[in-house]
């Protein structure tokens, strides 16, 4: 009687993360365009990633401190950091956008700056205390288990580290 009371969450956390992740494999060379679109979706998109990154500015982040990025997507927030002297470590759960994150870094000669890996958001495999920054950027309509997945950035943030979570794409 437990494992079939607990079968059904999981099975549906497993379905919901697959159906996520084929929506963005489905989409990987859209989201590597998104920001030289024309128009308002392009204008959108390359506006939310230009008050990220003044936020972080004037958090004053020291520029040698960690910073994870998760759901980093093509890799565009991830190479503006980098670009700007962080050690960034993305994160997504989909290899498509890791790979097109690899390749972002590499054509801006930031490679050496940016680790990659696959990952979930609840359940990330870093120590307590390992980031000074944690950016999730449209992250969290996503996620099956919102308070899990921001318990863990929290978890793997220094205690003078920032978080910084976006609202859903548009």
């Amino acid at each position: 009687m437990k494992s079939s009371a607990v079968s059904p969450g999981i099975s549906r956390s497993a379905e919901h993360q697959t159906l996520v992740d084929t929506h963005f494999h489905s989409r990987v060379t859209q989201w590597r365009d998104v920001y030289e679109q024309e128009g308002v979706e392009g204008a959108i998109y390359r506006k939310r990633l230009d008050i990220v990154l003044r936020w972080i500015d004037e958090l004053a982040i020291p520029t040698g401190q960690k910073v994870l990025e998760i759901g980093c997507g093509a890799g565009r927030c991830t190479v503006a950091l980098a670009q700007r002297g962080y050690p960034i470590h993305a994160m997504d759960s989909v290899e498509g956008m890791v790979n097109s994150t690899q390749e972002h870094a590499s054509e801006a000669g930031v490679s050496s700056s940016v680790t990659t890996s696959l990952g979930d958001a609840h359940n990330l495999p870093f120590r307590d205390g390992s980031f000074g920054l944690v950016l999730a950027m449209g992250v969290i309509p996503y996620l099956h288990f919102p308070q899990k997945a921001l318990k863990e950035m929290v978890r793997v943030l220094r205690p003078d580290g920032f978080l910084l979570v976006t609202a859903g794409n548009p």
